[in-house]
């Protein structure tokens, strides 16, 4: 049998949601707010048009669709695994209490990534955060950015020349770089970038005085 849940308006409260094969809306009115995990299992659907609030684990492996005006909002005071599992979220809230989440496989946004609250990390390991053309990050800045901790890189696509900031950092310090995109043909077109502390450029012998970071950017389709 299938579920099929309608939030209309209001908030809708859960402790854990577990959607196995049944269908979920979230009207524009109306907030679905996860106090657990929230897993989204194959063959599964949710539709929202509202705000979805998890405030541990998001797991996806079936349908996620966003609408125009929808948010996911990660709340809480624990730390949060993140499958987005294909799908593209529309805004995206960092909204912890001191906490951070930890992307398990590439996240898509589509519109904004909002640091709503201090001391929010988007840990991104050795996974991709892409964010579409015209899709932007607010609010980042000293202890609340894009945490580049292994070869995923922040990815900015764009359909012309343009000058972009990646909002970027290690565990530690924020080190946003920013570059000016110059190019001709724009066919499926991004730049993407990291900041790095480790494998670093070998120095010579008698430098004293040097950064400690490096930054890699990498552009496709320019």
């Amino acid at each position: 049998k299938s579920l099929i849940l309608l939030l209309l308006v209001g908030t809708v409260s859960y402790g854990q949601l577990v959607n196995n094969g049944g269908t979920i809306t979230i009207e524009s009115a109306a907030t679905l707010r996860v106090e657990a995990n929230l897993s989204n299992n194959s063959g599964s659907t949710i539709t929202n048009n509202g705000t979805i609030e998890v405030q541990n684990n998001l797991t996806n492996a079936g349908t996620i669709t966003s609408g125009s005006s929808s948010k996911i909002a990660f709340i809480g005071s624990v730390n949060s695994d993140v499958t987005s599992g294909g799908a593209t979220f529309r805004y995206v809230e960092m909204k912890k209490t001191a906490q951070n989440i930890t992307l398990l496989d590439e996240m898509k946004i589509s519109n904004t990534l909002d640091f709503v609250n201090a001391s929010n990390h988007v840990k991104i390991g050795n996974n991709n955060l892409r964010l579409l053309a015209g899709a932007s990050i607010t609010n980042a800045g000293s202890n609340k950015y894009v945490e580049t901790n292994g070869t995923g890189l922040l990815i900015k696509e764009l359909t012309a020349n343009a000058s972009k900031t990646f909002e970027v950092g290690d565990a530690t310090y924020y080190s946003p770089v920013s570059c000016a995109v110059v190019g001709t043909t724009y066919a499926n077109a991004s730049v993407g970038a990291r900041s790095y502390t480790t494998g670093l450029t070998a120095k010579y012998s008698e430098t004293t005085d040097y950064i400690s970071r490096e930054w890699q950017i990498t552009a496709t389709g320019i």
